[in-house]
């Protein structure tokens, strides 16, 4: 649920960034709410009263969440959603906008070395992500296994904003568009019917 929830936002994140926000605001916007997420989930494994009761393995039906524990959790899983909406779309192209040099010649392929290191980084991020940190939260409990993101996402949102006055920082449109495209739509349809010669 919440990487379909993340995919769809995402659309929303980038018309958001290429209207309004500016891709810096989105990636900050978005990297405070994942990390607010990320503190909510971490806090459901450490305070008692957001944890389910463990089962043993003589019981044969378990106790489960009450609404409260899982309106937490889903809260958790809303924010970390809505930021990587906004993250997902924008981090790639607000790396790429701090490489542009229109007039240098190896600028196409600075440009090209940086989206497979992009795509090269989210792959191995992703595979510590599904054994590493699985592993830890196996082997040492959901506190340490939650815990550990959460210092890494710290550190990541402190370094990103600490260095917010280096950044080049592209100026949006200002141009709505979803206007744009409601309008071209609009266009179209009074146009279907006309014969071109």
């Amino acid at each position: 649920m919440g990487t379909a929830l993340s995919s769809g936002l995402a659309i929303v994140g980038a018309i958001i960034a290429d209207s309004y926000w500016g891709r810096f605001n989105a990636v900050a916007y978005g990297t405070i709410f994942t990390f607010i997420g990320m503190v909510i989930l971490w806090l459901t494994s450490m305070i008692p009263q957001l944890t389910t009761l463990a089962c043993s393995h003589f019981q044969h039906v378990c106790n489960g969440p009450t609404a409260f524990q899982l309106a937490v959790l889903f809260t958790s899983f809303a924010f970390t959603s809505i930021g990587a909406g906004f993250v997902r779309p924008c981090s790639i192209m607000f790396g790429a906008d701090q490489l542009e040099q229109k007039g240098n010649p190896e600028n196409k392929k600075i440009v090209e070395s940086y989206f497979n290191w992009y795509y090269a980084s989210t792959g191995i991020a992703t595979m510590i992500a599904v054994t590493v940190i699985i592993y830890i939260q196996d082997r040492f409990g959901w506190q340490i296994g939650f815990g550990i993101p959460v210092i890494l996402m710290v550190l990541s949102v402190s370094t990103f904003l600490i260095g917010s006055p280096l950044y080049i920082k592209v100026k949006t449109d200002k141009e709505n568009l979803l206007l744009g495209l409601f309008q071209a739509g609009v266009a179209a349809f009074r146009k279907r019917k006309r014969v071109f010669h």
